[in-house]
C-alpha cells in the first residue's frame, strides 16, 4: 500500500441505535494514534460513510470534533470521515473495482453485500466474513 495515496473505506448504515457507530469511531482513534506513532509510514484514510438515519447528525457532530479537535486534544491528522448518501448506482461509480488483499479476511455485513451486489460493483474476493 502506498502512504502517499490515502485509503479509502466505505461503511453503509441506516444510522439508527442497533447499529453501534461508536465501534467505528473508536477504530478510527486508534488507527489515528497509530498512524501518528509511525510517522508518516501508514496512509492517511478516507472514510465514507453512507446511508440516513436518525443517528446521522448526532456521530457527524462527534466526528466533527474529532477531527478538529477538542479538550487539549489534537484533531486528527489521518483520518477523515464523511458521510454522503449513495444511490445503488453510485456504488460502481465511486468505488471503481474493490480488491480484497488475498491473505487477509475482511468482514462485510450481509446487508452491505447486498447493496454492493446490486449496485454491480466489481469484487474481486478471496476470504469473507459475513455478519
Amino acid at each position: 500500500m502506498r502512504t502517499d495515496r490515502p485509503a479509502l473505506v466505505v461503511s453503509s448504515t441506516s444510522w439508527t441505535p442497533d447499529e453501534d457507530f461508536g465501534m467505528l469511531l473508536e477504530a478510527l482513534a486508534l488507527y489515528e494514534g497509530k498512524a501518528r506513532a509511525a510517522n508518516g509510514r501508514l496512509p492517511k484514510v478516507l472514510m465514507v460513510v453512507t446511508g440516513k438515519g436518525p443517528d446521522r447528525e448526532k456521530y457527524m457532530k462527534e466526528v466533527e470534533r474529532l477531527q478538529q479537535g477538542a479538550n487539549s486534544k489534537p484533531g486528527w491528522q489521518y483520518v477523515r470521515c464523511i458521510s454522503e448518501w449513495l444511490e445503488a448506482a453510485d456504488y460502481p461509480i465511486m468505488l471503481g473495482e474493490i480488491y480484497v488483499h488475498p491473505f487477509r479476511a475482511q468482514i462485510l455485513n450481509g446487508v452491505q453485500g447486498l447493496q454492493m451486489s446490486a449496485s454491480r460493483c466489481t469484487l474481486a474476493l478471496r476470504r469473507w466474513i459475513f455478519l
